[in-house]
């Protein structure tokens, strides 16, 4: 039976699989759109940064780093229509 040494602190640095798509440069720029843009779409941030950093990645990867860097986007306000004031038509 092998026991790995738990005392060092560092996580291991190459824990195999897919590499990330977005590195330190690119949350930058994610992080400079999304204060320009605080109520912009998962897909506009992504043609956003696409336009400035050539890269095309797919909105659920941009979703994934803003959580991970906790950056907050404002939700958009929702428009109120004009008949939902008058309750139901019955």
């Amino acid at each position: 039976m092998v026991t790995k040494d738990r005392s060092n602190s560092q996580p291991p640095t190459n824990l195999g699989g897919r590499p990330l798509a977005l590195n330190s440069e690119h949350i930058a720029v994610l992080h400079e759109i999304v204060s320009d843009h605080a109520q912009a779409s998962l897909v506009e941030i992504a043609g956003e940064l696409e336009r400035r950093c050539g890269l095309h990645v797919c909105d659920a990867t941009i979703r994934r780093a803003l959580r991970a860097e906790r950056i907050v986007r404002l939700k958009a306000k929702r428009r109120v229509s004009p008949t939902a004031d008058k309750g139901p038509k019955r």
